[in-house]
C-alpha cells in the first residue's frame, strides 16, 4: 500500500505489466467491443466464472484484457452488468474512456459472451450514449 500511496502511477504501472503477464501465460481466447464507429480488439484475455474462482461473493463473470495501454473490463456481479474500457497509462489526459450505461445484458453461452446496449464516452462528456456491442471468447 506504501506503494500506491507514495507512487500511484508506478503503482499501476507494475499492475499493467503482471496482469499481461498473466494474460500471456494463462489467457487465450479474445474480446471485440464496437462503440459507434469504433472497435477494440483484445486477445488473449482472462476470465473467470462464478464466487470460487472470481474471489468475490455475488460475483458470476469477470473478464479483464490489457493491451496497448487499455484495459477492457467486463463484470456481472451484486452490483450489476459492466463493461468499460479504459487508457491505463494517462489518468489525467486519457485517449479513452467508454462505459456501459444502465440495462446493459450480458448474455454468457459456456465460454461464448455478447452483449449489446448503451455506452457513454467519458472522455468527450456528456449526457449523450452511443450504441455498441460487445463478444468475446473465453479460454
Amino acid at each position: 500500500m506504501d506503494e500506491l500511496v507514495e507512487d500511484p502511477e508506478g503503482f499501476v504501472e507494475d499492475l499493467t505489466d503482471s496482469l499481461e503477464e498473466q494474460q500471456s501465460s494463462q489467457g487465450g481466447g479474445s474480446a471485440t467491443l464496437v462503440v459507434g464507429d469504433q472497435t477494440w480488439t483484445f486477445g488473449p484475455v482472462l476470465c473467470a466464472f462464478g464466487p470460487d474462482e472470481i474471489g468475490q461473493e455475488g460475483a458470476e463473470f469477470v473478464l479483464s484484457a490489457i493491451q496497448d495501454g487499455m484495459q477492457m473490463y467486463v463484470s456481472i456481479d451484486d452490483f450489476g452488468e459492466f463493461i468499460t474500457l479504459d487508457d491505463v497509462t494517462d489518468f489525467e489526459n486519457p485517449s479513452v474512456g467508454i462505459g456501459s450505461s444502465g440495462g446493459m445484458a450480458i448474455e454468457i453461452d459456456g465460454k461464448s459472451v455478447r452483449a449489446e446496449g448503451e455506452f457513454f464516452d467519458n472522455v468527450a462528456g456528456g449526457f449523450d450514449t452511443i450504441t455498441g456491442t460487445f463478444e468475446a471468447t473465453c479460454p
